[in-house]
């Protein structure tokens, strides 16, 4: 190997590297002082929020199921709203539970004016039967008329149930 002089190579380079770092920068036009900008500092409130993913699942599940039918009207609630077990949701049409109602009423009376027709048709039977003028026989017909006819009419008045006016859906909670 070939003899290194490392102090030779330390002496010609030490000039070269003095003279580059002696050397004048030149300073580039339009460059000064720099400007600076001023902020200054106030207390503010900030809402702090974070987006997360998830999924949640339901509490309580409403299942809403019509107990009536009918014509919607109107919307008792409001979307999204929180709202009571029983709590009426909808009002509907009353038309068709009206006439039923009228209805109703209207054969309840007609069986109870069959009720007075027979029982005066049995009274008229006991007085002729007393005379003679009819038959034992027909005075008992009348007289089976008459009970059976009150006995129909009870049945009717015990079992006269006639929708309700004001019907409406309702929720039912499943947990």
């Amino acid at each position: 190997m070939p003899p290194y002089n490392f102090p030779l190579v330390h002496v010609l380079l030490l000039p070269l590297l003095i003279l580059v770092g002696c050397a004048e920068e030149q300073q580039q036009p339009g460059q000064g002082t720099p400007e600076v900008s001023v902020v200054t500092l106030r207390t503010t409130p900030v809402t702090l929020t974070r987006q997360l993913p998830g999924r949640t699942h339901a509490y309580v599940i409403a299942e809403v199921r019509p107990q009536v039918t009918g014509l919607i009207t109107e919307r008792l609630f409001t979307e999204g709203s929180l709202v009571d077990e029983g709590e009426p949701l909808y009002q509907l049409d009353d038309a068709v539970y009206r006439a039923a109602h009228n209805s109703a009423q209207a054969a309840l009376a007609r069986a109870e004016a069959a009720v007075n027709v027979a029982r005066l048709d049995a009274e008229r039977a006991e007085e002729l039967v007393k005379v003679k003028a009819i038959s034992k026989r027909e005075y008992e017909n009348s007289v089976a008329v008459w009970r059976r006819r009150k006995r129909t009419s009870g049945w009717q008045k015990r079992n006269w149930r006639v929708p309700p006016l004001s019907s409406a859906m309702l929720v039912s909670h499943r947990r």
